[in-house]
């Protein structure tokens, strides 16, 4: 995982990076809740263009790889919406 992330200190990291990372994402979280703003954004994009991938021959590894984000959340894009 790249340094300066605010998942790691979720996870207990010590690096200053981190935690500052963090700090930062909480309070823009905080911003965010006070103005009404969703707090995720939609994934249609995101899972139209990993399909497209995957069609063109590259697995959801490859795409997770190539992002640097974890295969679990590709093949989350990936799976059908649930009706």
């Amino acid at each position: 995982m790249p340094h300066g992330q605010a998942s790691c200190a979720d996870y207990g990291c010590p690096r200053a990076g981190y935690r500052q990372a963090a700090l930062r994402a909480r309070r823009r979280r905080d911003l965010d809740r006070v103005q009404g703003l969703a707090a995720r954004v939609d994934a249609a994009p995101a899972a139209l263009r990993a399909a497209v991938l995957v069609r063109r021959g590259m697995s959801a590894q490859d795409i997770a790889d190539a992002a640097g984000i974890a295969v679990t959340l590709v093949r989350r894009l990936l799976r059908p919406p649930e009706a």
